[in-house]
C-alpha cells in the first residue's frame, strides 16, 4: 500500500497536478556519476572522478575538464562509471566515449566533460574539446524506458541547467 501511494504522489507531481501544489518532493542520484582518470606518471594508475555525487538533488548537471597526458595524444577515452568505489574495476561500467583532439604536448588539449542526470534515471554525457569544440555526446538508457525522441526532448528541456546562473542574469 505505501508503495502504491508513493507511486501515486510521485507521478502527480511529474504530471504538476494541481492537487499536488503544496507538496515538495526531491529525487536525488542514487550513486555517484564519473569518468575514470590517471593521476600520476603510472598510466595503469586508475581512479575514479566523480562528476556527480551520489543524493544529489535532480535534475542536475555538472561538467568538470580533462587533458592529455601523453605528449602527441590525438584522442581521449572517457570510460563512464557508477559506483562509489574509487577503483573503477569495483564500479559499474556505463559505456565510453572517445574525443578526438589535436596531437600536441602532455596537458595541452583537454576536454570539459559535462553530465545530465533527469529525473528518469537517464544520463546524458557530453563531451568538448576544447581546441577544436567539437562535442560527442552520448545517452545511457534509463529504467523508464523512455522512447529516443522522448529523451531529446526531456534533455533539450533540460538544457538550461547547463548555463552557469550568472549567465541567466540580467547584463
Amino acid at each position: 500500500e505505501i508503495v502504491a501511494l508513493g507511486a501515486a504522489v510521485q507521478t502527480g507531481l511529474k504530471t504538476r497536478n494541481a492537487a499536488l501544489e503544496d507538496v515538495v518532493m526531491t529525487d536525488v542520484c542514487p550513486y555517484t556519476l564519473g569518468t575514470s582518470a590517471v593521476v600520476d606518471d603510472n598510466y595503469d594508475n586508475l581512479v575514479i572522478v566523480p562528476i556527480i555525487e551520489r543524493n544529489a538533488v535532480v535534475p542536475i548537471s555538472e561538467s568538470q575538464q580533462f587533458f592529455t597526458i601523453r605528449d602527441k595524444q590525438t584522442q581521449i577515452n572517457l570510460d563512464i562509471y557508477q559506483g562509489e568505489n574509487m577503483r573503477p574495476e569495483d564500479n559499474i561500467l556505463l559505456g565510453d566515449l572517445k574525443v578526438e583532439v589535436p596531437p600536441g604536448p602532455a596537458g595541452k588539449e583537454g576536454v570539459d566533460v559535462r553530465f545530465t542526470y533527469d529525473i528518469n534515471g537517464a544520463l546524458e554525457v557530453e563531451v568538448k574539446a576544447l581546441s577544436t569544440e567539437k562535442i560527442v555526446r552520448k545517452i545511457f538508457k534509463n529504467q523508464a524506458n523512455l522512447s529516443d525522441e522522448e529523451l531529446e526532448k526531456r534533455f533539450k528541456a533540460l538544457s538550461g541547467i547547463k548555463l552557469h546562473p550568472r549567465e541567466h542574469a540580467e547584463n
